[in-house]
């Protein structure tokens, strides 16, 4: 019988590169000790674990991201979630995505485990959220997120602090109606809008004090980030919060590690983007505030990593 752990309030602090002060302190007062159990597949069980893995990325049954999810896929998916949203009084317990489903198995600390907790992932996913919004995005008077979806990290957001200006961006019309329907319902200071990352709307301009985030949505545009980064350059946002899979981060002599850099190439995700803003900080272009590897994640790679960065001409 495999042996229970628990996620320590310690454990979450180095996960998500903050001391145990600092993360009580975001967490106001939230108690985590207990609250996050689970198991770590050893032997007979860890094999097969790895062996399920690499029969995925061989299968030919995943599609590069950017060619499945197109504008089409989106219009449907979101269109969906909004359907259900409007037909079950705008609650925001509906928003959660399908795909944040519970996987057989996930990843922590480049191994693999299992809990009986079909929470637990997403559980998790909120204190990384809470923490990193309380820490990058407390001074900020607005936040934009781009690649919003159905806008469930701005719920998050609104909550935490319901005097910011929020704005959620994704390239089809129901992630708008979502976040119109969601401010008129709860009275969050939200407004949705239409943007295309591949052409960024130049009309669009940052206010002093306004945070740029993006949260699982770069994960999808492979190497053609640089519109989106030029964009942001140009129009200078004082902060910039990216969560998403980085694939410099992993560590290719590790089994565990290299799993997830073929499921990361296989589905053509991210590529470069760290690489580039490292370049752009020697040159003096940007400031790289914090680049912290988050070894969490689902059954195939750790898509909670983050970077903070900021353009040189503002500050935050």
């Amino acid at each position: 019988m495999k042996t229970e752990s628990v996620l320590t309030t310690g454990d979450f602090a180095s996960l998500v590169g903050t001391d145990i002060i600092d993360l009580k302190k975001y967490l106001q007062g939230r108690t985590l000790d207990g609250n996050f159990l689970y198991r770590e597949r050893t032997g007979t069980e860890r094999d097969e674990a790895i062996l399920f893995v690499l029969k995925k990325i061989g299968s030919g049954e995943l599609l590069v991201a950017r060619e499945q999810m197109n504008k089409d896929y989106w219009t449907n998916y979101w269109g969906d979630i909004l359907k259900d949203f409007l037909a079950n009084g705008c609650d925001v317990t509906r928003l959660t995505p399908q795909y944040m489903r519970r996987y057989p198995f996930f990843r922590l600390c480049r191994n693999y485990v299992d809990s009986e907790d079909a929470t637990f992932t997403t559980r998790w996913f909120d204190v990384l959220k809470t923490c990193l919004f309380s820490q990058y995005l407390r001074e900020a008077d607005s936040v934009y997120e781009f690649g919003c979806g159905p806008g469930h990290n701005l719920v998050l957001l609104a909550k935490l602090f319901p005097e910011k200006n929020l704005l959620g961006f994704d390239w089809v019309q129901p992630s708008a109606d979502i976040l119109t329907a969601m401010a008129n319902e709860h009275h969050y200071r939200l407004t949705g809008g239409v943007f295309d990352i591949y052409s960024p709307d130049e009309s669009i301009a940052f206010p002093p004090l306004s945070a740029v985030m993006t949260i699982h949505a770069l994960e999808q545009i492979g190497p053609n980030f640089e519109p989106f980064l030029d964009f942001l350059l140009r129009k200078s946002p004082a902060l910039c919060l990216h969560i998403e899979p980085i694939y410099e981060l992993y560590d290719p002599d590790n089994l565990i590690d290299w799993l997830a850099m073929e499921f990361h190439r296989k589905r053509k995700y991210l590529d470069g983007f760290l690489t580039r803003l490292k370049e752009l900080d020697e040159r003096g272009v940007i400031e790289l505030i914090k680049v912290q590897r988050v070894p969490f994640g689902s059954t195939f790679h750790d898509p909670y990593s983050y970077i903070v960065w900021r353009p040189l001409r503002k500050k935050i």
